[in-house]
């Protein structure tokens, strides 16, 4: 089954995410100069990256995240004109979105586990400021829907792992004030 990833494991996550967001943009905003810039319409590219986000939920082996968040930044690398900021950012923090949380989400943990989870990784206890960007950790965090943690609790419950509701009510609570 495997652990939960190591902060070295998510500190790469978010280095390849914040590497391949500041170079894209600093093409982008260059190239942005140009008349003759031609952009692929939002649902292509948004299905591309889409694509690879599916393929890091049905990897059965934690280790293929980090080559497929490095597929994700190589593909915008290598395509950087086809994209604008509005659709760029959107579909890039859903992807890596994606990455970090497709193990959590599926294998039943305890809630108090999970939110220990979100804390290292949105920095409620602090997360080095070199690596992970504010803006980018705000982003991703509002993909996480209250949907998402209704169904993460009640898989909890189902599977016997609750253990009050003390901490559920708290979890509420701290994903409802963002």
């Amino acid at each position: 089954m495997g652990s939960s990833p190591s902060l070295q494991d998510i500190r790469l996550h978010a280095t390849v995410l914040k590497t391949a967001l500041t170079q894209i943009s600093a093409m982008h905003n260059q190239r942005c100069e140009s008349a003759n810039l031609k952009l692929f319409s939002s649902t292509e590219s948004n299905f591309t990256l889409e694509m690879l986000a599916r393929e890091a939920m049905t990897s059965s082996d934690r280790r293929d995240a980090a080559k497929i968040a490095s597929a994700h930044a190589q593909f915008l690398q290598q395509n950087e004109s086809l994209f604008d900021s509005k659709v760029l950012r959107p579909a890039l923090h859903k992807s890596v979105f994606t990455i970090l949380f497709c193990q959590e989400r599926f294998q039943n943990k305890h809630i108090a586990e999970f939110s220990k989870i979100l804390e290292q990784k949105f920095g409620k206890i602090q997360v080095d400021k070199e690596i992970v960007d504010p803006e980018v950790l705000g982003l991703l965090m509002r993909e996480i829907s209250q949907k998402d943690v209704e169904e993460f609790i009640a898989s909890c419950k189902s599977q016997g792992r609750g253990n009050g509701g003390n901490e559920e009510e708290e979890m509420r609570k701290q994903l409802e004030m963002m």
